[in-house]
């Protein structure tokens, strides 16, 4: 097989905020990093497997920070980048500049191929001497509207085991275009990149009441995934992982920490090293651009944890976790006074349910930012008579009814 090089990266999100903060920053100071791994290791590959954008609609900055690292990696090395859309992405935008792209070897897929044109799913590149580099089956992130047209009074299993079956076709055929450009190409490396939730996968960067969302309509097996492929690299989840315990079928895992961590998260990259005995994977560690830190438990507990803090003297992103059981209404005033003109910015002070009801009331616990759409709907229906199937039948309808609105394409007109 023919050696080459590849850096697998996705879910940038590029323009997104994290508790109004924004990220810009930390994007630049990782595109920048991006590209000295790039220049560093000689690769001849970069792959993006979606979510670049926070939104369909993305900033002006982050439509420049996106656009001058393609144009920078393009014309300071020779390495080729693949781009699929993800669910943030917006297809048509994406699809748009498409053509424009590709003369500097920029190849995207924004949205999903017809059946009768799945080769344009499928790219085979070449190096500066016009010899087949790798054959690469771009899948962007599949919308049901890409899949097949729901039928009314359709029962929601029917629809999820309708929309699995119509996204295995999709792969299956674009399996199919990339044996036959490899049959063509010889002996390269076949690399086939998606944008959705394979089952059994860890979703440690989420919060826990966001797991039934992402688990709902769009789940599928990584039995879908052909052994002919050399390297599965996909992107929607947002924990550096393998998937079925595979090294060459992963997740490439985001480069920023996108919510408070419960547990240390170490963001990184996929370097890929093809044409030896077996595919070479290793995780090229993301340095933390910007310190992010939970901390947790009673008043004298967290003054402790709070002094550590401001003596290390990091710029640090903080949630404060009240466990104790004794009332402090004052907590927040606590807090802000204490860290006050120091590296520590607390962003969320908020108590934990181990509070008395009286307590657990107080309007400083919570406020609307500290609670998705779904907590909201949660949280109304089990207030509920309803019963356990009525209230299953609810939230299914609740999260296909979001999904379609986040999955809608603003730009698509």
């Amino acid at each position: 097989m023919r050696p080459l090089t590849m850096i697998h990266t996705s879910d940038w999100h590029l323009g997104r905020t994290f508790y109004e903060k924004d990220r810009y920053p930390e994007h630049e100071k990782f595109l920048q990093w991006l590209f000295e791994k790039i220049q560093e290791h000689g690769a001849e590959l970069l792959v993006v497997s979606g979510d670049l954008f926070d939104t369909a609609s993305p900033s002006n900055r982050s439509l420049q920070l996106y656009s001058d690292f393609l144009c920078k990696v393009t014309a300071e090395t020779s390495c080729q980048i693949v781009i699929v859309a993800g669910n943030h992405d917006s297809p048509s935008y994406l699809s748009a500049l498409r053509n424009v792209f590709r003369r500097v070897k920029v190849h995207i897929t924004g949205t999903a191929a017809r059946p009768d044109r799945i080769q344009e799913e499928v790219f085979t590149l070449k190096d500066l001497a016009g010899q087949a580099l790798a054959v690469v089956a771009a899948v962007p992130y599949l919308r049901e509207g890409d899949i097949r047209r729901s039928a009314e009074g359709e029962a929601v299993d029917d629809r999820d085991a309708l929309f699995y079956a119509g996204v295995q076709r999709h792969y299956e055929r674009v399996t199919s275009a990339a044996r036959s450009a490899r049959t063509l190409a010889g002996d390269v490396p076949m690399i086939l990149m998606g944008h959705l939730f394979t089952a059994g996968s860890r979703l440690s960067q989420r919060r826990a009441s966001d797991d039934f969302y992402v688990g709902a309509l769009g789940l599928v097996s990584p039995a879908i995934f052909s052994l002919d492929f050399d390297y599965v690299a996909l992107g929607h989840l947002h924990i550096a992982q393998a998937v079925a315990g595979t090294e060459t079928i992963r997740y490439s895992g985001a480069p920023l920490i996108f919510d408070f961590p419960k547990e240390p998260v170490a963001c990184s990259c996929a370097l890929v090293r093809f044409g030896g005995q077996q595919t070479e994977v290793e995780q090229l560690k993301i340095p933390i651009f910007q310190k992010i830190v939970s901390i947790f438990g009673t008043w004298p507990q967290l003054e402790n944890q709070l002094d550590a803090l401001i003596a290390d003297g990091t710029p640090v992103w903080l949630e404060v976790l009240y466990t104790g059981t004794e009332p402090m209404p004052d907590l927040s005033t606590r807090v802000l006074e204490r860290t006050g003109g120091t590296c520590v910015e607390p962003l969320r002070i908020n108590f934990r349910q181990t509070c008395t009801p009286s307590v657990a009331a107080d309007p400083v616990r919570k406020s609307l930012k500290d609670f998705t759409v779904f907590d909201v709907f949660e949280q109304v229906l089990q207030k509920t008579n309803y019963s356990d199937d009525d209230k299953k039948m609810l939230r299914d309808l609740y999260i296909q009814s979001i999904t379609a609105v986040q999955n809608a394409d603003t730009n698509a007109k």
